[in-house]
């Protein structure tokens, strides 16, 4: 074999070496995420970010400190019975809540607001005002309200405990 062909090889060989490398690598990091179609009618509460009865790529081991504006898989339980519900994380551990007029708003440690929604009704929210966010706690806001699905209006502040997964809206639309 010549000189030429033999570097080919080797060089043909540390390529795909590398190339094995990177696919083990990213097999064990995303190993976290599956495939989960969405078949409760908790889904409403995501309308249309998320529709029931079409996949979504699951982090089934999110963060322990999830971030702002990320929608999750969570639980209540009821008569011993685990109920499903999907919602948007608003507000995170650390933030406080402030009204300012008719603009409600989460501000993280540094006073960086980060604004609710304004159709938001005032009385859910009074007794959170000024409370800080507590370790591990979350409020979760539905992105449809116009369905009556529970989130921290009804519930109050989440436990991190309760929340099992981040779920990751399709980059193509929910019709592929």
């Amino acid at each position: 074999m010549t000189e030429k062909r033999r570097f080919l090889t080797r060089g043909r060989v540390i390529r795909w070496a590398i190339y094995l490398a990177v696919l083990a690598i990213v097999l064990t990091r995303f190993q976290r995420f599956g495939c989960s179609r969405i078949g409760s009618d908790a889904a409403l509460a995501m309308k249309p970010v998320l529709l029931q009865g079409k996949s979504y790529l699951v982090d089934e081991e999110p963060d322990e400190e999830l971030m702002r504006d990320a929608i999750v898989f969570w639980y209540t339980v009821e008569g011993g019975q685990a109920l499903p519900h999907y919602s948007r994380v608003r507000g995170i551990p650390g933030d406080v809540l402030k009204r300012t007029g008719e603009t409600w708003a989460f501000e993280d440690g540094a006073g960086e607001p980060f604004y609710l929604p304004r159709d938001l009704q005032e009385a859910p929210l009074m007794p959170l005002v000024g409370q800080r966010l507590g370790k591990s706690q979350y409020f979760l806001l539905n992105d449809n309200r116009s369905v009556d699905l529970p989130d921290s209006r009804t519930l109050g502040l989440i436990d991190r405990k309760w929340i099992r997964a981040r779920i990751l809206p399709s980059l193509f639309g929910a019709d592929r």
